[in-house]
């Protein structure tokens, strides 16, 4: 792995990977077409967010002291990988060195959410990530060719292919027929 893939990775001992909601007001849960639910300690439902990599609008509705406080804490809630892995990453972002952290995110994400969807504890989706990321990191899986003469034959193809496979993932997460799939797996 160069220097430059190196330096991009995720640091595993201090990745914030769960939106607690112990140490927060308030927590999200992404509802589709870039709208998130705003839910607040009580789980009481409060507002909404429309959001498309930035914050747009929170409900009118919503008192302004509560839309500040749900502004900051969303804002924060943006680094975590809830959040990250609802939107498919940009050409740029999957052609630029920096995607070495983004399929990390990703594969924490996976890893934390399925191990909610299964009533595990999140620690446990996150140790199987860890240990997941540790295994590729000894690999050549960042650096190697997704082919040797077809598509992505070049340096960290096979990355840039596994992040375009992910973008497609979403896409498929987004069709109506997929609904039983997002029940049982999201």
């Amino acid at each position: 792995m160069s220097e430059k893939t190196a330096k991009s990775k995720v640091d595993l001992e201090n990745i914030k990977y769960e939106w607690s909601h112990k140490d927060h007001s308030y927590w999200f849960k992404y509802v589709g077409n870039y709208v998130w639910k705003v839910f607040d300690s009580d789980d009481k439902d409060i507002a909404r967010i429309a959001n498309d990599k930035g914050i747009r609008s929170i409900h009118p509705d919503t008192e302004i002291s509560i839309r500040n406080n749900i502004i900051e804490e969303f804002t924060e809630f943006q680094m975590y990988p809830e959040y990250i892995m609802q939107f498919p990453l940009s050409d740029d972002e999957i052609d630029s060195i920096t995607n070495v952290k983004s399929y990390e995110i990703i594969l924490i994400g996976c890893c934390v959410l399925a191990s909610r969807q299964r009533s595990e504890s999140t620690e446990i989706g996150f140790q199987k990530a860890k240990r997941c990321i540790e295994w590729l990191r000894g690999t050549d899986f960042y650096t190697a060719p997704g082919s040797t003469k077809y598509h992505d034959a070049e340096e960290s193809g096979l990355l840039k292919h596994t992040l375009r496979v992910f973008n497609h993932m979403l896409d498929l997460y987004k069709l109506e027929k997929f609904i039983i799939v997002k029940m049982l797996y999201w």
